[in-house]
């Protein structure tokens, strides 16, 4: 599904991603981990096309992203740190506009789906603003889900989450596993990397230093939030 290939990523004269020539199958869940600064979230605003490679390509179900960069982003769902929702819209609203934006076929519906994914339905009609920052994160990744992309890439998506959003956020990436989606993680926490990746990239010095395979089924895991 996604090949790097010579990857390479330069600010200034630091090197934060050297050479990265790895390949992600569909349906896999990977997990990137390592320190800050190792270019976790660098790799992901890659992919994105937030930001553009110093050197080397990243070729997408057989497509340079350069050159199909249109179809590739409607594929894609990026959770970063930002929300990217406007406070005094409400969740319905927010959604609603992004939907647009991505010309989502059964608008009304999609939005009622995701918001009934993340048990955010009955808030629908409440602004931004008056959530809490585990109400937001989930709305955030409704946000991601509408469009029903192929890829997921999540940028630390557990951060400041309370235990009841954790475990709502873990049913929504088995479900997204069991539909045979592909996601990428950035995360710090080896908990839930091991208990929902097939795989494990550890970077350190601009490079994956080890590609570890995890024997964890990640749709029948458990979990107990944090």
């Amino acid at each position: 599904m996604i090949h790097f290939k010579n990857l390479c990523k330069k600010y200034g004269s630091k090197m934060v991603l050297y050479d990265i020539n790895l390949h992600v199958n569909r349906g896999e869940f990977i997990s990137l981990m390592g320190s800050n600064g190792t270019g976790k979230t660098t790799l992901l605003n890659l992919i994105s096309m937030l930001i553009a490679p110093t050197r080397g390509d990243i070729i997408f179900n057989g497509k340079n992203i350069k050159e199909d960069n249109i179809n590739i982003r409607k594929k894609t769902g990026y959770l970063s740190h930002n929300s990217f929702l406007y406070d005094h819209l409400t969740a319905w609203e927010n959604l609603k506009f992004f939907g647009e934006l991505y010309f989502v076929k059964n608008l009304k519906e999609e939005i009622k789906r995701v918001l009934n994914l993340v048990n955010l339905y009955l808030v629908r009609d409440e602004p931004v603003y008056s959530y809490s920052r585990g109400m937001v994160q989930r709305l955030s990744f409704a946000r991601v889900m509408l469009h029903r992309p192929e890829l997921y890439l999540l940028d630390e998506p557990f951060s400041g989450l309370d235990k009841d959003s954790i475990n709502r956020l873990y049913s929504i990436l088995r479900l997204l596993i069991k539909e045979n989606n592909t996601v990428i993680m950035a995360t710090h926490n080896k908990k839930h990397a091991h208990l929902l990746s097939s795989k494990i990239w550890n970077l350190n010095n601009g490079n994956i230093v080890n590609d570890e395979t995890t024997n964890i089924n990640p749709v029948t895991t458990g979990v107990d939030g944090e």
